[in-house]
């Protein structure tokens, strides 16, 4: 009669399964902070350029937070940025607003960075000095985001953009339309008996 052992009994095919366990567990964990590493350091990058970027909850950020959540808004209003220094925009893969407004310095170059980020829900790129052309590439690259490049407001009736000191970019009437009164209303043609 053999001696009953006591305690664990592995084999090498066990060892080298929980040491690849153990080995993919830490990779994960090791890619997770060097993206909260790479998040970080471009949150500070943005901070240093004079924006502001946002969690998707508006609420304090920690390390924790960098590493697992992503940053939902970034804001460059009114500030001297320029094509090369907006590249840091990049490591926001899934930003849904971007805001730069009167960042004259901005140019139809950055049309690939904006078109790569394909999370984007609204984009306001008022008073930059990007085309309209390349505007409307960008609207047919993206075509869920809503894309502003004109100061002021949109006419509800013909479509058209139009200058006034109204920059929430609400629908009203452009003066050319409201001179000429409301539209009439549609009246349904009476049937034929």
């Amino acid at each position: 009669m053999k001696p009953q052992r006591w305690g664990w009994r592995f084999s090498i095919r066990s060892f080298f399964v929980t040491i690849a366990f153990v080995a993919l567990g830490l990779t994960v964990a090791l890619a997770i902070h060097r993206r909260g590493v790479r998040q970080r350091r471009a949150f500070d990058e943005v901070c240093k350029l004079g924006g502001a970027a946002i969690f998707e909850p508006n609420d304090h950020a920690t390390h924790v937070d960098f590493c697992f959540r992503n940053i939902a808004q970034v804001a460059f209003d009114g500030q001297s940025i320029n094509d090369e220094q907006l590249l840091i925009l990049s490591e926001f893969p899934r930003l849904k607003r971007v805001s730069m407004d009167h960042c004259s310095a901005i140019t139809d170059r950055s049309l690939p960075l904006f078109k790569s980020l394909h999370h984007l829900e609204l984009l306001y790129l008022r008073g930059t000095a990007i085309s309209d052309k390349a505007a409307d590439q960008l609207r047919h690259a993206l075509p869920k985001c809503d894309i502003q490049t004109h100061v002021g407001c949109r006419c509800r009736e013909c479509g058209e953009y139009f200058e006034t000191r109204d920059v929430t970019g609400q629908t009203r009437l452009c003066p050319s339309c409201a001179d000429r009164g409301p539209m009439p209303a549609h009246v349904p043609p009476s049937p034929n008996y």
